[in-house]
């Protein structure tokens, strides 16, 4: 749902739906564009998922951003790689531009202005011309970041996405499913979690092997998207050309 409104109205609008930091957005809004034409806009703003928003910035649609509201860890996470990791591989353009940031007093959340890609992801448009165009960008960041001299930064800020994420995952898995156990649990829900350990303590014992197949077989660390469904590939065809760009590096790491 989009509803068009003025500056006044966007701000009462977003804080309606008890958005932090909206006045602190606004200001930053003005460095995108100008503030006479932040106030004089007719201004459309619709959601597109929780914390994210397109705004349409007059009444042709033909000037749009996107509004993203993060952690700060999260935002800082996709900072980096629209103007750091991604440049330094020389893939800085196979992302969405990142206009600018604002964050709210308390510093509990960043909102992030970005520019809007439009409509064409995989999820929508998935011909073979695309797909082939968008599977080449993803080999050509795996080949371009393995053994890259960043990859502990890209670690450090971001996640290890390699067996120690495999191993803590499936450990955090059985513990918890081990407290399912007790006595005051409901038999039905027992009954579940026996069968999901009887699932997963093989993969415990297996470890050592699937640690020397990783070993062997996995070539050598990289930087990984971390997230990469249709949805968060847009590929854009223009003069028989395919142009890619990956967006939410929420989960970046290294694998």
């Amino acid at each position: 749902m989009s509803a068009a409104v003025g500056v006044d109205l966007l701000r009462a609008t977003l804080e309606a739906r008890e958005e932090p930091g909206v006045a602190e957005l606004l200001d930053a809004l003005q460095t995108v564009v100008s503030e006479a034409r932040v106030h004089e806009a007719a201004l459309e703003l619709t959601p597109l998922k929780r914390r994210v928003y397109r705004l349409h910035l007059n009444e042709s649609r033909a000037h749009s951003v996107i509004l993203k509201r993060s952690e700060p860890a999260i935002a800082q996470l996709n900072r980096l790689v629209a103007e750091r990791w991604l440049p330094a591989l020389r893939l800085g353009d196979h992302c969405a531009a990142l206009l600018a940031t604002a964050a709210d007093r308390q510093g509990r959340w960043y909102w992030q202005i970005y520019e809007d890609l439009g409509v064409d992801t995989l999820e929508r448009q998935s011909d073979r011309l695309r797909v082939g165009a968008t599977t080449d960008l993803i080999a050509e960041l795996h080949g371009r970041g393995a053994g890259q001299a960043l990859l502990p930064e890209v670690r450090q800020h971001g996640k290890d996405l390699g067996l120690a994420f495999f191993a803590g995952n499936l450990g955090d898995a059985i513990r918890g499913l081990e407290r399912l156990g007790g006595e005051e649990t409901p038999g039905e829900l027992r009954s579940l979690g026996d069968r999901l350990l009887r699932r997963m303590y093989p993969l415990a014992v297996d470890m050592p092997n699937r640690a020397q197949v990783l070993k062997d077989a996995g070539g050598p660390d990289t930087i990984l998207h971390g997230d990469l469904w249709r949805h968060n590939a847009f590929a854009t065809v223009s003069a028989g050309a395919v142009h890619v760009q990956l967006i939410d590096w929420d989960h970046v790491g290294v694998g």
